[in-house]
């Protein structure tokens, strides 16, 4: 009786470990990114490359909410400090690893982006001319 109780309760954990596992599978695109760098492709655009970030500072940096929600958070072209970073909120459409930007800013508005590399810390997309 004590082995088939333990092999009941080792069962248990077992089935309640998997279940975890299973529904920790949501969309790795979504949160905030932190862009590291990025270089520009002659008649392409320019490709950037971003970590996971746990929330907005002094770094330029891009959002993914759901549902579909894209969001910059940017500075002015002035360079010169203190920055004075704003956000800019629109919305994307996704086609497996092509994002149409939907946004009113001059620098996003028709744009897309063709995420190249994607995982729970890194990404690594070109914002498409």
């Amino acid at each position: 009786m004590r082995h088939i109780f333990f092999i009941l309760l080792t069962l248990n954990v077992i089935s309640c470990t998997s279940s975890v596992n299973d529904t920790n599978g949501s969309d790795p695109l979504f949160g905030i990114w932190q862009i590291e760098n990025q270089k520009t492709i002659e008649n392409t655009g320019t490709e950037y490359n971003c970590i996971k970030a746990s929330d907005l500072n002094d770094n330029l940096s891009i959002i993914f909410e759901e549902p579909n929600i894209f969001k910059s958070w940017d500075f002015g072209w002035c360079g010169t400090p203190p920055h004075h970073y704003f956000l800019t909120e629109g919305k994307f459409s996704r086609q497996e690893n092509t994002l149409f930007l939907d946004i009113n800013h001059y620098f996003y508005k028709g744009r897309k982006i063709e995420i190249l590399e994607l995982n729970d810390n890194h990404l690594r997309f070109i914002l498409e001319e």
